[in-house]
């Protein structure tokens, strides 16, 4: 016997994959993009004054099969299918301006439109309908007196990103009433205050952030806190940021059945990372990465963590020049049977593929929290405007019988002859998959990307109904001027 979601677990599931979950599922990757985008055009220049504009446009079909791997018509609402095929579009135009208001000072600034759709029902069973909301509106001071210290200060409607996107990069909502749940094409926290001072390759910021949430599951939250990082090189840093959820209504699940009101509220989390690129020891084409969270909550007696390893290797020398990488991913799940809540929250992650989504289907799947994940990726260059990524990854849940992304709704179960009621999985393995991706840079400024996926269900899932292989592929053009 299976019970459905009590209301506040499934507010608070929503609020967590609407907010902070997605994949860029077609989306050309970071790496293509950078090396194919053009700069923005030039629309006006005279006395000081720069004026660029751009324009960004993306179309994108894909077609999914045993989405859910099948617990869609158990634990889903009504009318979910594991079936769909929906299409995708994404307009953004936008204007920047920078003026030299001194040899050393500059004031900018920009503002952008973002018109996102979707056709069709996507795998949440949400669709035909999209919006045109503003994207960035923001405006900025900042020095740049050589060799010595520097100021930059903004404030609006803008992107902000800490390191990788551990905990904040996806500053806005997709998806549902906003369509374009997969692109996840809105990104600019709705307000923000940042300051940053910065000398060498020194920095240290102070920013206070609003997010951007989609209305119907709009959990009010803002952060304030700061940053300190140095960066050796493009491929060498080490940071550390602390800041803490000053209001927040998102409720938080527990095990093994129950739900915290306005969980986040008062949040502490503290967040380190570093990379290091190989050519500093000697080791051309190999590189670390390593972050760790530590979260705390007095109010509601929390205390969760999370960490990530990485090491990868091109082969610079070898045909296609491939990129060998493999990465573990812990992030904590509440203990069934304790009174203190372990369970971590991933607030506003992402940042593609290669950082903070975990595989396709398993992106839908399960949350940056109560999970571990292996990830072994390899990525190619079969030419100057070929790239292909190839994806293995291997999820289970960091603690059975707790609430993940699958298996939150509450269960019913017989337990030394007694009637209990639990949520989650009871054995740890999730789920496997493997996701392939291929770009093709058409021009520097149009990219065509496919991709395909499968991901079958571990044991965990098939314990509580999982019994379909998860399979989907997608085509996706994106044009930027």
């Amino acid at each position: 016997m299976v019970e459905r979601m009590a209301g506040g677990v499934g507010r608070a599931l929503a609020a967590c994959r609407i907010a902070a979950l997605g994949v860029l599922l077609g989306a050309p990757p970071g790496a293509a993009l950078a090396q194919g985008a053009p700069e923005p055009t030039v629309l006006w220049e005279r006395e000081g004054l720069r004026v660029t504009g751009s324009v960004e446009g993306i179309a994108s079909g894909q077609a999914h099969r045993g989405a859910w791997n099948g617990l869609a018509a158990r634990y889903g609402p009504p009318g979910l299918s594991d079936r769909a095929n929906w299409g995708e579009f994404v307009l953004a135009p936008g204007l920047d301006a920078t003026w030299q208001a001194a040899p050393e000072l500059a004031l900018y600034g920009g503002v952008s439109l973002l018109a996102a759709g979707t056709l069709g029902l996507d795998v949440y069973g949400s669709g035909d309908r999209g919006a045109v909301l503003l994207e960035r509106a923001f405006i900025g001071l900042r020095t740049s007196h050589p060799d010595t210290w520097n100021l930059d200060i903004s404030a609006g409607a803008q992107p902000y990103i800490v390191g990788t996107g551990m905990l904040i990069a996806q500053g806005a909502g997709n998806g549902f009433s906003r369509g374009a749940v997969s692109l996840m094409p809105r990104r600019a926290f709705a307000n923000t205050a940042i300051a940053r001072v910065s000398n060498g390759g020194f920095s240290a910021e102070a920013f206070w952030l609003d997010a951007n949430e989609v209305p119907s599951a709009d959990t009010a939250t803002q952060l304030a806190g700061g940053l300190v990082q140095y960066r050796w090189d493009s491929g060498t840093r080490i940071g550390f940021t602390g800041f803490q959820a000053i209001q927040s209504t998102l409720p938080y699940p527990l095990a093994p059945a129950g739900l915290v009101e306005n969980g986040r509220e008062g949040l502490v989390s503290w967040h380190g990372f570093g990379e290091l690129d190989g050519t500093r020891l000697g080791l051309p084409g190999a590189s670390v990465r390593g972050e760790f969270a530590v979260q705390r909550n007095d109010r509601i007696d929390l205390a969760a963590s999370a960490w990530f390893l990485e090491a990868a290797y091109r082969f610079a020398s070898v045909p296609w020049s491939p990129r060998l990488s493999y990465g573990y991913a812990s992030f904590s799940g509440d203990r069934p049977g304790t009174a203190r809540v372990e369970r971590f929250d991933p607030l506003f992650y992402g940042n593609g593929l290669e950082n903070w989504f975990f595989g396709a289907s398993g992106g839908y799947s399960v949350l940056n929290t109560n999970v571990d994940v292996h990830r072994v990726a390899l990525d190619l260059m079969p030419s100057q405007r070929d790239f292909v990524k190839l994806l293995y990854l291997r999820s289970s849940a960091n603690q059975t019988n707790s609430p993940i992304q699958f298996g939150q709704a509450t269960q019913v179960a017989v337990q030394d002859g007694n009637i209990t009621v639990t949520s989650g999985v009871p054995t740890a393995h999730l789920l496997d998959e493997l996701y392939v991706q291929w770009t093709r840079l058409l021009t520097p400024a149009v990219a065509l990307t496919g991709w395909a996926t499968s991901g079958w269900p571990g044991a965990g899932l098939r314990a509580i109904g999982a019994d379909q292989t998860w399979q989907a592929v997608g085509l996706t053009l994106s044009v930027r001027f």
